[in-house]
């Protein structure tokens, strides 16, 4: 939201405005999450004049840079941006006549701007996401939201929600000989592996350790397979409902997708 410029005749030294994201990029209430989302390599807080015209769109005072990897999560670097820019906000304060001197207009054709998200952004869609696009996405909002598919278990529909993940480096063994004879969200498992590995429709794989049956408690991976899973690579998790009595139906590729063409797996 935008206050009222009214209140700025209230602060005899204006306003200023504590961002996390390196402005003119990503205004908005979802700045750390947009950036892990677009894979961005860095970014930072900015140091503002607070706009009563345009949402994060006043001068730039300073600003400072956070380089991102590919394991940033969320809640990790909003704990660092929050630190930066309590002590980048501390030294602005003590050389504002400075900062004002020489403040940056923001380049508009530079903006870019952050969304909302809902729950419904936490889906995944095992039809289109690649490993990285899930993972990606669980970073994004680790913390804050998690990310979530669909189980079955006989004729009842859960929403399993994937409480920890990561990519596996190549070079790690498949669990199975078998694995990408099954359609991307089949879960397998081994004896003492302290994960579930999951195929994804690019190929790649995710390693899940933490899950979530909704409304009951956390569980490991192991803990979930002595619960739930019988036969590795049995089961797969799904991207909507089935209605109970009917039959999951196969997996389906994408229109472009290498195995598209072959018959649908199940």
């Amino acid at each position: 939201m935008i206050l009222p410029e009214r209140l700025a005749k209230s602060f005899t030294m204006g306003m200023l405005h504590v961002h996390p994201s390196l402005l003119p990029r990503h205004r908005g209430q979802t700045a750390i999450q947009t950036a892990i989302l677009k894979d961005d390599e860095s970014t930072g807080v900015t140091i503002s004049e607070y706009s009563f015209q345009r949402i994060c769109g006043g001068k730039i005072l300073a600003q400072v840079p956070y380089k991102l990897n590919r394991t940033s999560k969320f809640s990790e670097v909003q704990q660092i941006l929050g630190q930066l820019g309590g002590d980048l906000l501390g030294m602005a304060l003590d050389h504002l006549a400075y900062l004002r001197a020489h403040a940056i207009v923001q380049d508009e054709s530079r903006a870019t701007y952050a969304r909302p998200y809902t729950d419904d952004d936490m889906k995944i869609v095992w039809e289109k996401m690649s490993a990285a696009d899930i993972y990606r996405r669980f970073r994004a909002f680790y913390g804050q939201m998690s990310v979530h598919t669909i189980w079955r278990k006989k004729t009842k529909m859960h929403k399993l929600i994937l409480l920890n993940m990561y990519v596996p480096d190549p070079d790690v063994p498949l669990m199975s000989m078998d694995f990408y004879k099954h359609a991307p969200g089949s879960m397998f498992f081994l004896n003492k592996v302290p994960y579930l590995e999951v195929p994804c429709v690019d190929g790649g794989r995710i390693h899940l350790l933490d899950l979530l049956v909704a409304g009951r408690t956390p569980k490991t991976a192991l803990q979930f397979v002595n619960g739930y899973l019988l036969k590795s690579g049995a089961l797969r998790m799904l991207t909507d409902p089935v209605e109970p009595k009917k039959r999951t139906p196969p997996f389906e590729y994408p229109a472009g997708h290498p195995l598209a063409n072959k018959e649908s797996i199940d």
